[in-house]
């Protein structure tokens, strides 16, 4: 999101297999975290005083958790290595994790079948009005 809009978004099934939701959630964090390093990137050409970080917000600990984590624990010892970039970029300070409860993530609104009520409920947070279709 930038001043309210979204400015990137996808959904795609992933090429490659989990074995948990953490490392899925991981695995789509670390491909989120590539496109806002280019966003940042693009940004700071187009504004000298813009801010020097990107948040992203995510909704499973488990993934969160491993953001932070730089010792290898028995849990992801076998996730490629070029997933792992997105330590590097929050150990310094150019990304943030931000933790947000499950029912509040935005991006289930048009990534997940959800009940009428809840899909409207995240398309009033992220647009400010209710759903045509």
């Amino acid at each position: 999101m930038y001043n309210g809009g979204a400015i990137s978004w996808r959904s795609s099934q992933q090429s490659i297999t989990a074995l948990s939701t953490s490392e899925a959630e991981y695995m789509a964090l670390s491909d989120a975290a590539k496109e806002a390093r280019s966003l940042l990137k693009l940004n700071v050409s187009l504004d000298n005083n813009s801010p020097n970080n990107i948040k992203l917000f995510e909704d499973n600990r488990g993934c969160e958790k491993w953001t932070r984590t730089l010792s290898e624990p028995n849990r992801t010892k076998h996730i490629d290595i070029a997933y792992h970039h997105i330590r590097d970029w929050v150990k310094l300070g150019k990304l943030s994790i931000v933790p947000v409860a499950t029912d509040l993530q935005l991006a289930d609104a048009m990534t997940k079948p959800l009940p009428r009520h809840q899909h409207d409920f995240l398309l009033e947070k992220y647009c400010g009005g209710t759903s045509a279709f």
